[in-house]
């Protein structure tokens, strides 16, 4: 008959209770450690804007809405952006062969500009005071302490919508500021408020600012309703891999 030694079981048990621990911790510290990793796979977002353009042409004035976008994608240690095509300026054409990149390396305090057509040539620069410049970042479009909450929606795609005026007497340069969160874009790191973000637990992917009709001193006439839309969306996965192509062939050249 088999005889259970009532202290080597006692040791047996412990010696599985210290293993499952261990198992535990290291699976922890595996999670944070995968956290705090670049992203392995590629994810990417769509940066699109547009603003309203007034020109004075013989007296008159002109009006039209400019609108671009701007590719940000985040591949293993590195950032790219796609930044739009320069443009003529008067007849608002786009100029061919024309396409620039920004290279970043995360944490890194500059970075690299190809904007030729070969892109055989960088630039370094530096990342702070470009991207500011050319890609909005540090960018917080919030409302603020002189805006009325008027209209609150959530729609069945689980999209919250917000919609503020400014009160009255205030210096803010729009009448009305509509915002749009979402459950989606978590996993990306570009914000345009992170602390709305973390107010709503949701990610703030779509603001628009809009000017009604009104007179303009300068202008000495009446200007139209302009609107200023900030968005971001998901890139297609063909153009994500396109992009992870130009990623590895800039960090060559780089």
């Amino acid at each position: 008959m088999f005889e259970i030694n009532p202290k080597r079981n006692r040791m047996l048990v412990t010696v599985v209770f210290f293993i499952i621990m261990a198992s535990i911790l290291l699976g922890f510290i595996n999670c944070m450690e995968e956290g705090n990793q670049p992203n392995k796979r590629p994810v990417g977002i769509n940066l699109i804007y547009s603003y309203p353009i007034l020109h004075v042409i013989d007296s008159d004035i002109v009006y039209y809405k400019l609108v671009d976008t701007i590719a940000i994608v985040y591949y293993n240690n590195y950032i790219l952006y796609h930044l739009p095509k320069k443009r003529v300026f008067e007849t608002d054409v786009k100029m061919k062969n024309q396409d620039s990149y920004f290279l970043q390396q995360r944490d890194s305090s500059y970075g690299f500009l190809f904007e030729s057509e070969s892109m055989n040539l960088s630039r370094r620069v530096n990342a702070d005071s470009f991207l500011k410049r050319k890609a909005f970042a540090g960018i917080k479009l919030e409302n603020g302490p002189n805006d009325t909450l008027i209209e609150a929606i959530n729609n069945y795609q689980g999209i919250l919508l917000e919609k503020y005026t400014p009160k009255q007497n205030s210096h803010s340069n729009f009448d009305t500021l509509i915002f749009y969160y979402a459950n989606d874009f978590k996993s990306i790191d570009f914000s345009f408020s992170k602390k709305m973000d973390s107010l709503k637990q949701l990610k703030l992917f779509k603001v628009r600012l809009i000017n009604n009709q009104s007179f303009s001193y300068p202008y000495n006439r009446m200007l139209p309703k302009r609107e200023y839309l900030f968005e971001i969306n998901q890139i297609t996965e063909d153009s994500l891999r396109s992009y992870v192509q130009v990623i590895e062939s800039l960090e060559i050249k780089r």
